[in-house]
């Protein structure tokens, strides 16, 4: 078994009893100094090329889901479904475009680029965006730099810290980390480097499961941000501040609604 340390505060959690939420050969571990809980034994970034690949990995595991338990999976679908397409909700959207009035933009772990490209097509002026992506499937790369093309941009087929190394210091003004961290297993030096691109001024919209929702209380084990072993964090609002500001990072919004107790998952931006 790897033995990878504590991401929050590099404690070496070796000795420790293994979390109950452990499945299979993946183990997951609370700190015994900060209390964070993650994933000890992650998959290389070469196997997430291929063998784990968020499109083969995610897909089998929500179908694995929806057979354990068809009654909830089909009203989760359901509730998705209405929001983003009768309330017609993004927030990851609507947030980009009500801090961000243009510049480059960076996605990272763009998968096939709908989010930024819905973005860019929601703006009144979507030119005065240049839009960057970093993604470590070959196959949704491929995908997503044929979109980000089309706006002038292009996507970088790499792990989000060798690709973040290609960017020059302080390129971004916008920087989109949207269901990505939480995968990221050196979640403190990819954010030391998005500080190093990210402009002075600059935000990084960030959107991660909220492991200490009601939800997560409620359903345990059976809790849909369990993911394995695609989640390798499982970030609570007080562990993810932690981590932002042992990078330098100031907060820039954390509104109630951002980190609402009720939901499965939650927002912070910060700025530089």
């Amino acid at each position: 078994m790897k033995n990878r340390l504590c991401p929050i505060c590099d404690a070496d959690n070796t000795s420790e009893p293994n979390s109950p939420y452990s499945k299979d050969h993946w183990i997951l571990k609370n700190c015994n100094s900060c209390k964070f809980l993650y994933l000890v034994n992650p998959p290389e970034y070469e196997e997430l090329h291929e063998d784990f690949a968020w499109e083969k990995s995610g897909k089998a595991q929500f179908e694995e889901r929806h057979k354990k338990e068809p009654v909830i999976h089909f009203f989760s679908k359901l509730g998705i479904t209405f929001r983003e397409k009768v309330l017609k909700r993004n927030k990851v959207r609507d947030l980009a475009l009500k801090y961000c009035n243009g510049g480059k933009v960076l996605d990272v772990g763009c998968g096939r680029g709908h989010v930024l490209i819905k973005t860019l097509s929601s703006s009144r002026h979507p030119e005065s965006y240049l839009p960057y992506g970093i993604e470590i499937s070959k196959g949704l790369s491929d995908i997503s730099n044929q979109q980000f093309g089309k706006f002038g941009g292009r996507v970088i087929n790499a792990d989000a810290i060798t690709g973040m190394e290609q960017f020059e210091n302080n390129l971004f003004d916008l920087i989109i980390m949207s269901s990505f961290l939480e995968h990221e297993k050196n979640p403190k030096k990819l954010l030391d480097e998005s500080y190093r691109v990210l402009k002075t001024g600059g935000i990084i919209i960030i959107k991660v499961p909220n492991i200490g929702c009601w939800n997560f209380k409620v359903r345990q084990e059976k809790w849909c941000g369990l993911l394995y072993p695609d989640h390798v964090n499982y970030f609570t609002p007080d562990s993810l501040m932690r981590l932002v500001k042992s990078v330098g990072f100031r907060v820039f919004r954390r509104t109630f609604i951002d980190i609402f107790p009720f939901s499965d998952t939650m927002y912070l931006i910060v700025t530089k």
